[in-house]
């Protein structure tokens, strides 16, 4: 059960990606699909589609992957290198899966990227906090 608190959240969106571009049941499940649409006061249609949804749930990804990273623990290597291979899935993916060379994957995969190098960035900063040393 500890392996899954590990496993980065990015992953979890990775594969609603894949399941979404991939699936055997064609357009009917595609990024661009409108899933809700309101009318604002202004008399604008608000849509939004399956792949802005994803790109928010993103962002959401990132936020919790961003105070996970705040830990200090020996843990965090494994977090970090998990956030490696996720972000290198993503980056694979939207060059060589011609279903996933969408804006909404790009965004995606620009989080992961984020989320990796803040996470390292955060990590060492909060490590340089902690290794006190004192000078003579």
């Amino acid at each position: 059960m500890k392996l899954i608190a590990h496993l980065p959240l990015f992953a979890l969106l990775l594969g609603l990606f894949n399941l979404v571009a991939l699936s055997p049941l064609g357009d009917s499940y595609s990024l661009d699909q409108t899933l809700v649409s309101w009318q604002l006061v202004s008399g604008a249609a608000l849509e939004l589609s399956l792949g802005t949804v994803l790109v928010m749930a993103g962002v959401v990804c990132l936020f919790f992957e961003l105070a996970k990273a705040t830990r200090t623990s020996s843990a965090a290597i494994v977090d970090h290198s998990l956030s490696t291979l996720v972000f290198v899935g993503f980056l694979l993916e939207l060059l060589l899966v011609p279903e996933l060379g969408h804006s909404s994957f790009l965004i995606v995969t620009g989080l992961s990227l984020l989320d990796l190098v803040s996470g390292f960035t955060i990590s060492i900063a909060t490590a340089r906090r902690d290794f006190a040393v004192d000078r003579p």
